[in-house]
């Protein structure tokens, strides 16, 4: 019996899943951006050799020099900002710690060597329209971000060609100097040129430039997880594995703590899985478009954090779908919850290796998002959205 089909999870998506023919689809990149510099590698234990299964499958390393970050509660962030941030949705009266409650209501999961709160944040939207050139408002930019640390995120998701270079100096100007816990997790394989158009750079030294480039602007020698972004549907080969080399290296130097893989397909995982470990796969999943139900299965059983990128949707046409829903706003009633807050309480009652990074732009909207930890799904929830949200593609 798989996770997703226990009987706390009997709306379990795979279930499903399983009466509709497999179909090979790899799901449409979100938007992506450019970059320039370079940073110096940190000191750290070598990894000891890899494990691997009965089958000679390649399935982890255990690294006893490497002991694991552990979360820890935190107070207002004050360091050199100016004391602690306060939510913009003051009518709700809710303070940093009622949302610091609800994120530690959804438990935490590994995320290669780190552990983080399962509800983190994506940077992605701080940046302009199109996730192009500057933020709107600058200061609410810098504000929501360090509303989010002060209320207990320690995973943060975010890209060097988000803006580009943008949103990486927000976060670095906002939360500089990092707290200890803090997880930042970024993505290569792409770039943004002047016209906006999202291009690919997803060449073996192209991918270490963008590693690089990440670490000079956030201003770090290090990353938690860099996510390997497929730019295109083709079938994983030799340059897969020439890409992935790529990243492997960079964790062997120092530059990253973990190898995540992203808008990749089944076949994708279990190949990285041959020759390395991966820390997190970032696929777009939400409650209207489930599409990598195998994906899912598969890093659930290896115990590998899940990371559904547009958790509300994408493109927008989906997302009114999900935010519009008369039946999420039925049960937003009953619950007390928004339409919002029920298709990510969905996600976090999913399956427990799910980490999200819902992003905004507002720190209204981030409250939100925060509290959505706190809804609890019983199973006529679950069979509701079961009924009005059916699994209908799968990844190959």
């Amino acid at each position: 019996m798989s996770v997703l089909d226990s009987p706390s999870n009997r709306h379990s998506f795979l279930a499903r899943s399983a009466k509709v023919a497999a179909v090979p689809v790899i799901a449409a990149p979100a938007p992506p951006t450019p970059t320039a510099c370079r940073a110096t590698p940190r000191s750290r234990p070598r990894r000891s050799a890899p494990r691997s299964n009965a089958q000679g499958h390649y399935v982890g390393r255990i690294n006893r020099n490497m002991p694991r970050r552990r979360i820890r509660a935190r107070g207002p962030y004050e360091h050199h900002h100016g004391g602690a941030c306060t939510n913009s949705d003051s009518s709700a009266g809710e303070t940093m710690s009622d949302h610091l409650h609800a994120i530690e209501s959804a438990g935490s999961y590994a995320l290669g060597p780190w552990h983080v709160r399962r509800i983190g944040y994506g940077a992605m939207q701080l940046a302009g329209d199109n996730v192009f050139g500057p933020p709107r408002d600058r200061d609410e930019a810098l504000r929501v971000l360090r509303a989010a640390v002060d209320s207990g995120v320690n995973h943060i998701d975010t890209a060097q060609y988000y803006g580009p270079v943008v949103v990486n100096e927000l976060i670095r100007e906002a939360l500089r100097p990092y707290p200890a816990d803090l997880a930042i997790v970024s993505k290569v394989s792409a770039r943004r040129d002047a016209a906006d158009a999202v291009l690919p750079f997803d060449e073996p030294h192209q991918l270490r430039q963008g590693i690089e480039e990440n670490l000079t602007t956030l201003g770090v020698s290090h990353l938690a997880a860099v996510n390997l972004r497929m730019m295109d549907q083709s079938t994983p080969g030799t340059r897969f594995d020439s890409q992935l080399a790529a990243l492997i290296q960079a964790r062997e130097e120092g530059l990253i703590d973990g190898i995540g893989l992203s808008n990749i397909s089944k076949r994708h995982l279990l190949r990285a899985l041959e020759q390395t470990e991966v820390a997190c796969v970032q696929n777009l999943f939400n409650l209207a478009d489930q599409s990598s139900p195998d994906v899912l299965q598969e890093c659930t059983n290896r115990g590998i954090a899940f990371v559904p990128f547009c958790p509300l949707g994408w493109p927008r046409s989906v997302q009114n779908q999900i935010l519009t829903s008369p039946a999420l706003a039925a049960l937003g009633n009953r619950l007390q919850a928004t339409p919002a807050q029920i298709a990510l309480a969905w996600l976090v009652d999913l399956a427990s290796n799910i980490l999200l990074i819902p992003g905004t732009r507002t720190r209204a909207h981030l409250a939100e998002n925060l509290d959505a930890a706190g809804v609890q799904l019983d199973e006529a929830s679950r069979a509701e959205l079961a009924r009005h949200f059916p699994v209908t593609r799968q990844s190959a």
